[in-house]
């Protein structure tokens, strides 16, 4: 009597742990598809504004975006970027926009990939954009 009420809480058991686990998974990977159509979003329209197509309401939105699913460092580098740039049409100090672009989109991809070769010097040289 007692052994088939043993296996029945032991399975039970299992079954439980292997819910948790796969929700987790669920979680994490609905997490990381999220993490990269905000970056994706940013980057865009970041890329629509150096191209004169500016749409304040837009970033806005994406720039808020990033700081609810964005991880610290990213936030972070999204604000430096962001810094070098706000309200200095004409007096941009490209050097330093570049810089940290690279550390951004760096940053970023370090979040969406398991690994990535590419550093800020290969990134910079990569740019979109000349500075």
């Amino acid at each position: 009597m007692l052994a088939p009420t043993v296996a029945a809480f032991v399975a039970s058991l299992l079954a439980f742990h292997a819910y948790r686990a796969n929700a987790k998974t669920t979680r994490n990977e609905t997490l990381l598809a999220k993490r990269r159509e905000i970056f994706a979003e940013y980057v865009k329209v970041v890329q629509l504004n150096m191209i004169g197509h500016n749409n304040a309401a837009a970033y806005q939105s994406a720039f808020a975006n990033l700081f609810i699913h964005g991880t610290d460092d990213v936030i972070r580098a999204v604000s430096s970027f962001h810094n070098s740039m706000a309200d200095k049409v004409g007096n941009i100090n490209s050097l330093e926009a570049a810089e940290n672009y690279a550390r951004m989109i760096m940053l970023m991809r370090e979040d969406c990939f398991s690994s990535t070769k590419l550093g800020i010097e290969d990134l910079k040289k990569l740019l979109p954009f000349k500075h």
